[in-house]
């Protein structure tokens, strides 16, 4: 949240007081109304009829984004490339991205289907709080349906297909068939 002046907004918290007997604005699972992309609120970047990589980070405290990329009402063709821990072992399709606070995807969105001036809005789906939904948005249940756009421009971009491998000298090893050794609480 912003104020007037464009300086962030946070809300007091009355649980936690200083010194002074007045809250503090510090408050957790705090959700604004307005999503930043690189320091900018509903950016558009405009991009070449080829494939962009993005790395992608929710840097909110408490927010999950359910992320698809609409065009025309349809959602695009992403592939994963990459997460907290690195290149995937190899390109995964998607058509939504869920990401987490703190979490981090690497993906690549191809743009070169689509006919210049075409725009693609970044969407977000997820209930706040997530995975339930609103408990009302006095307390926090403010979606943030959209994110950013993309203006696609007439010149050609990175055609080149995705590899089938990322990893292989050293892929990812798969835990699905492992037994449990223990579980706990």
């Amino acid at each position: 949240m912003f104020n007037p002046d464009g300086s962030f907004a946070y809300p007091p918290n009355p649980d936690l007081l200083g010194g002074d007997g007045n809250p503090r604005p510090w408050a957790p699972e705090f959700f604004g109304d307005v999503a930043t992309v690189n320091g900018r609120c509903w950016p558009n970047l405009e991009v070449a009829r080829g494939k962009y990589r993005f790395r992608v980070f929710n840097g909110s405290n408490a927010r999950f984004y359910d992320l698809k990329f609409v065009a025309g009402g349809s959602a695009l063709v992403l592939h994963q490339i990459g997460s907290d821990g690195g290149l995937l072992n190899a390109p995964v399709r998607l058509n939504r991205l869920v990401i987490g606070p703190g979490e981090r995807a690497d993906i690549v969105l191809d743009f070169a289907g689509l006919p210049a001036g075409s725009r693609i809005v970044l969407r977000n789906s997820a209930p706040v709080p997530y995975p339930d939904g609103p408990v009302s948005v006095r307390r926090g249940g403010v979606p943030l349906p959209d994110i950013m756009q993309f203006t696609v421009a007439s010149q050609t971009g990175y055609t080149v297909p995705l590899p089938a491998s990322l990893r292989p000298q050293q892929p990812i090893t798969s835990l699905r068939d492992k037994p449990t050794a223990a579980t706990g609480v």
